[in-house]
């Protein structure tokens, strides 16, 4: 099971762009590699998608909160927030 030439090649392309690194073991043995050392910007990007996705699951579990208020306790919340935003 592998992927399709054509998105391999969309996807090296795209780490060659971001100075990752990477290495690909093709099903007849070929390995393709491309180490940027010091160039190489995987922690980085990381990072960033670790903080992404943190932020994304606190704004679900602050959803599922908000929608499990009542309709008075919405609107105390809705209150702090545009007080908040002001």
């Amino acid at each position: 099971m592998g992927f399709p030439e054509n998105t391999i090649e969309k996807i090296k392309n795209k780490l060659e762009e971001y100075k990752i690194s990477y290495i690909i073991e093709y099903n007849d043995g070929k390995v393709d590699k491309k180490n940027f050392h010091k160039l190489n910007r995987y922690e980085e990007f990381l990072s960033d998608s670790k903080d992404i996705i943190d932020n994304k699951i606190k704004i679900d579990l602050i959803v599922k909160r908000i929608k499990n208020l009542s309709y008075t306790e919405l609107l105390e919340v809705i209150e702090v927030l545009d007080g908040y935003l002001k």
